[in-house]
This record gives C-alpha cells, structure tokens and sequence, in this order.
C-alpha cells in the first residue's frame, strides 16, 4: 500500500511572498512558494500501516529479518528464560496484530537462556 494522498485547492488574494513548510502530525506535507493572486495545492501524505508479525518464538536473525521486511526498524533486549531457549524472541512490544507506521520500532526480548 502507498501513502496516501490528499489534495485541496486554497485561493490567495493579494502579494503573498513566502516560502512555507506545512508539518502535519510530524510529517513534511510540501514546501512551495506562492505569489500574488495564486492557487495553491497542498499535498498531505498519511503514513503507510503494517500490521506488526508476531515473531515470537523466532530467532533473533530470523525475527530482524521479518520486521526490516516490512520496513519496521528493531531493537533487542536480552533477559532470563527458563522457558524460552537462548536467542530465541521471548515477547515483543508492542504486541503484534497492531498496525504501526512504516520506520516505526518493535523492540524483541531475546532469551538469554536460564
């Protein structure tokens, strides 16, 4: 899936000589310069969704792997399991089936073993 887009037409009367840069929850939308009498379009783009895999059970490279796949950045964490071998992912947050933005962080809890 694409960002999506969303254009709106704005009328300017008069001599308007800026440059602008529209932030739209965190995002650069566009950057233009208008002029006298202009019409000027705005384009917003939403952030592209994944639904986050649960990955747990998973080796550490294998987990990394299917979460930079889908364009979600990793961080791993290490604790103690005596349930869960050594390296395998014990839980991750936030919990999978949730949709987070692409360039988002899962962050995995890695089995440091007994």
């Amino acid at each position: 899936m694409g960002a999506l887009a969303v254009k709106r037409r704005i009328g300017l009367r008069g001599w308007v000589a800026i440059a602008l840069v529209i932030a739209l929850a965190g995002l650069v939308v566009s950057s233009l310069a208008l002029a006298a009498t202009s019409s000027v379009t705005l384009t917003t783009a939403a952030p592209q969704l994944v639904v986050v895999p649960n990955v747990t059970g998973m080796t550490v490279p294998e987990a990394t792997h299917e979460l930079q796949t889908l364009g979600i950045r990793v961080n791993v964490l290490s604790e103690s399991s005596a349930n869960v071998p050594a390296g395998d992912i014990i839980t991750e947050a936030p919990a999978p089936g949730g949709r987070m933005p692409v360039g988002s962080t899962v962050t995995l809890y890695s089995s440091a073993g007994p």
